[in-house]
């Protein structure tokens, strides 16, 4: 099967309002195609996306670059930079 990917960003806010945003953006790309949501990788560093997607049931993959803190977000792949993202869709 096809996955896609896809990755968004928003302006700065509350952690409840970067929260809400993140699920309302995916919502609304999931409202617009007729793909299930385990079609989908949802790859970002940001911890309102990853349990956004999570929370609707794509996948997740957080980049997170060596020296960089652990995300408060359990995610189903980890890479270190974008590049690696190639490698989570082919093994899905």
């Amino acid at each position: 099967g096809r996955t896609t990917t896809t990755t968004t960003t928003t302006g700065y806010g509350s952690k409840h309002d970067d929260e809400s945003a993140a699920g309302d953006i995916l919502e609304n790309v999931l409202s617009r195609i007729d793909v299930p949501p385990l079609k989908f990788v949802a790859v970002s560093d940001r911890d309102d996306y990853l349990r956004a997607a999570r929370d609707v049931g794509m996948f997740t993959c957080r980049v997170r670059p060596l020296n960089k803190r652990r995300g408060n977000v359990t995610t189903d792949y980890n890479v270190e930079d974008a590049g690696s993202v190639q490698d989570v869709i082919n093994e899905i």
